[in-house]
């Protein structure tokens, strides 16, 4: 028997008159436990008694019959634990449209702590909240991860039912994020090692970016989100991102010096920092002509091979990029990789497949042939 308990869990976002998560109950929570299964809906009894345990811890004896029943579900379920337990959490309205996406934001930021990986959340609805967009939060989770520790994050996740869509290329130079996929949850999340646009390497960038992070509070949870200044030049970063490959508009000049602007008097300090001033000239002397601001003639090796309209050329280039005993595992990933599902080329084979194809009918035999030639190296 318990002699005291406190509530604990990831996030919790209170449903209260919400039709579709309360069932228009007047008290009514949704929690997402402290150890790995779905968020909870809780019944208005429930919920009620969850939330005396949230401020401080409950003695049993003060309970009926019924309620130490519950707490005892409520312990099994995750959602509780007996003595001081420290839960960080504060129950409020969501601030998201879509409970789920603020739930993965604090199993995030939860899971992050617990295991001190460093993040960062990019995109998403912090966007919305200093004026960049209209959206108000995105379809998927973007996480900026520290590059050295995106595996460990990767099967920090697995418990919790997330899995790496692929993990081919991770590790490459120009594959910035793997998407984690989870049936249950809705939505995807994005894990960035880098950002498209800085001349830093994946590690020095990232150590820039933490330095101009912000918190803020998803489902209860304190969640670390990117500066304005931060977030208006990676806002401008990925709409002036060249895409041409895929016959993409990137943003005019003219509305990346406005959403730049939005950062603030910062906005040009961060970009030095970032080391993508010269992505970026245009826009940043544009938006504060005042500021100096450097130009040191170099582009970032993604901003040219995505300058490249034809794949061909933009696969040449990145195998240049590469050094020699990278070119093998490269060529491997590629004919081992099943096609992802959705991709736009014939019969749904992957960008560089459909290279081969426009190259040579015979791809599929010589596909054969070198992954047995592979298999025998193993």
């Amino acid at each position: 028997m318990l002699k005291l308990w406190k509530s604990i869990g990831f996030g919790v976002v209170e449903t209260s008159d919400d039709a579709k998560y309360g069932n228009g109950a007047q008290d009514s929570l949704v929690v997402l436990p402290a150890s790995p299964a779905p968020p909870l809906m809780l019944n208005e009894a429930a919920s009620k008694l969850w939330r005396k345990g949230v401020d401080s811890p409950v003695f049993e004896e003060d309970l009926n019959a019924d309620e130490s029943q519950m707490i005892s579900e409520f312990v099994d379920m995750g959602i509780a634990s007996a003595g001081q337990t420290e839960t960080a959490l504060r129950i409020s309205k969501p601030v998201m449209t879509s409970i789920e996406h603020e739930l993965v934001y604090a199993l995030i930021a939860k899971l992050c702590v617990q295991n001190s990986i460093e993040y960062v959340f990019v995109k998403g609805p912090i966007q919305y909240d200093y004026g960049l967009r209209d959206r108000k939060h995105s379809a998927d989770v973007d996480v900026w991860i520290d590059p050295n520790r995106i595996q460990e994050f990767l099967t920090v996740m697995e418990p919790w039912g997330w899995s790496a869509d692929s993990e081919r290329w991770l590790h490459s130079k120009f594959n910035h994020s793997v998407t984690l996929n989870a049936s249950t949850w809705g939505c995807q999340i994005d894990v960035h090692r880098y950002f498209p646009g800085s001349t830093k390497s994946p590690t020095d960038a990232f150590d820039a970016v933490i330095g101009w992070r912000d918190a803020v509070h998803y489902a209860g949870a304190e969640a670390l989100v990117l500066s304005k200044p931060a977030a208006a030049v990676l806002y401008a970063l990925h709409g002036l991102r060249p895409e041409s490959r895929h016959k993409k508009k990137t943003m005019d000049y003219s509305d990346a010096a406005v959403a730049l602007g939005i950062g603030g008097s910062e906005t040009v300090r961060f970009s030095k920092e970032f080391a993508c001033t010269d992505v970026l000239f245009d826009a940043l002397t544009d938006a504060f002509p005042d500021e100096p601001v450097d130009r040191t003639n170099r582009l970032p090796e993604d901003w040219k091979w995505r300058s490249e309209s034809s794949w061909v050329r933009a696969y040449f280039m990145i195998l240049k990029s590469l050094k020699p005993r990278e070119w093998f595992g490269f060529l491997k990933d590629v004919v081992r990789a099943p096609a992802p599902v959705g991709s736009s080329g014939a019969n749904g084979v992957s960008g560089f497949k459909r290279i081969i194809y426009r190259v040579s009918p015979q791809w599929t035999k010589a596909k054969i042939a070198l992954s047995r030639c592979l298999n025998r190296r193993r």
